[in-house]
């Protein structure tokens, strides 16, 4: 189990220990199961530090994440394939499915490596803005939980999904590239976005948006509004 290694990170004026990612960066190998174990393989509160380099993953597999309270964090990037299957068959990159998780981004990216696909149809039956794969997605009961400091480029369809939980935050992140769908925030409530940098917000009224800046999708800047 290489994935053991571990380092302290520096949080503010506390120090956390971190579990790194130990596998080879750079090599186009599917990592996809060695982020899985490593992520499954952390206690409640834990920190996987995902290390300088590329790593690669795939949303025909997906990674879930069932432990409270965890965090990743990225130095390196994360490439998103789909291997060569963009279809039905592939579903979100990361599926979180439980409280207080948190990505934080320290230099690193998350990018999707394809063509724009739409996802599996019991995902897209979930909710009607719940059409395209996303790379990040959080399911009830995904509330607290946190992106931060993240640039994401380039995605299947959506880059942010949030459904069915609330209490969520994105903050400092940039998304660039060819989406569709921005974030998503089709239901919950007490949600909040700001210094964001990127396009399409989709959200419940009474959001606390704030210091943002859209890019232009199609020519406008755009967020709507779900009652």
């Amino acid at each position: 189990m290489r994935y053991l290694l571990t380092v302290v990170l520096l949080w503010g004026a506390a120090a956390q220990a971190a579990t790194v990612l130990d596998v080879a960066p750079n090599d186009d190998t599917d990592d996809t199961q060695a982020i899985q174990d490593a992520i499954s393989a952390l206690p409640e509160g834990g920190t996987l530090l995902i290390p300088q380099g590329t790593f690669t993953a795939s949303m025909l597999k997906g990674i879930y994440i069932d432990t409270p309270r965890v965090k990743v964090v990225f130095e390196g990037d994360l490439r998103a394939i789909t291997e060569g299957r963009e279809s039905d068959e592939c579903t979100n990159l990361f599926t979180v499915r439980a409280p207080g998780v948190q990505f934080i981004g320290q230099g690193g990216m998350i990018y999707y490596d394809g063509a724009l696909f739409r996802g599996p149809q019991a995902q897209r039956d979930l909710h009607r803005t719940v059409f395209y794969p996303k790379l990040i997605y959080f399911t009830a009961p995904a509330h607290d939980s946190v992106v931060r400091d993240m640039h994401l480029r380039d995605t299947p369809g959506g880059f942010l999904g949030f459904v069915g939980v609330s209490d969520c935050a994105v903050t400092g992140s940039r998304f660039e590239g060819g989406a569709t769908e921005g974030i998503e925030f089709p239901a919950g409530e007490r949600h909040a976005v700001s210094r964001y940098l990127g396009i399409t917000i989709i959200g419940t009224k009474g959001m606390m948006i704030q210091s943002n800046h859209f890019s232009k999708y199609e020519g406008r800047a755009m967020y709507s509004w779900i009652t």
